[in-house]
């Protein structure tokens, strides 16, 4: 077995805490190659960075619930939820990031390739709403 039971709830836990996101987020840089049926490995420093920073400024907007998850090609994925609100956050292992806003089970918008400034915008304008 590639991940415990443990790493799997860990996880798969929606992080309400202010601070576990982040242990979370920087416990990806000690993932085992293979960790997924034989696919991913460690996440970089750099990818880290990004999403620690996402993640930070996202609390800074008292955004109540915020998640993460690993990818297997090196990326990271921040859920950040607001009442019907879901904004998916992607930092790609080459920086650049992927936002999804969904209301309810609807996207409402879908833009790649963002700067880090151009994600928090997008990240300020769900906290508006």
């Amino acid at each position: 077995m590639n991940i415990g039971d443990k790493e799997f709830m860990f996880f798969s836990k929606i992080v309400t805490d202010d601070h576990v996101v982040e242990v979370k987020i920087r416990s990806f840089s000690d993932l085992a190659d293979g960790w997924h049926f034989g696919e991913g490995g460690p996440i970089s420093e750099k990818v880290i960075s990004v999403a620690l920073a996402l993640s930070k400024y996202a609390r800074e907007l008292n955004f109540s619930e915020i998640d993460a998850f690993p990818g297997v090609n090196g990326e990271i994925l921040l859920t950040l939820y607001y009442g019907d609100y879901v904004l998916e956050l992607t930092v790609e292992s080459d920086l650049s990031i992927n936002v999804v806003m969904e209301v309810g089970d609807e996207e409402v918008f879908d833009k790649e390739g963002l700067s880090i400034l151009e994600a928090k915008e997008q990240v300020h304008k769900l906290r508006e709403k």
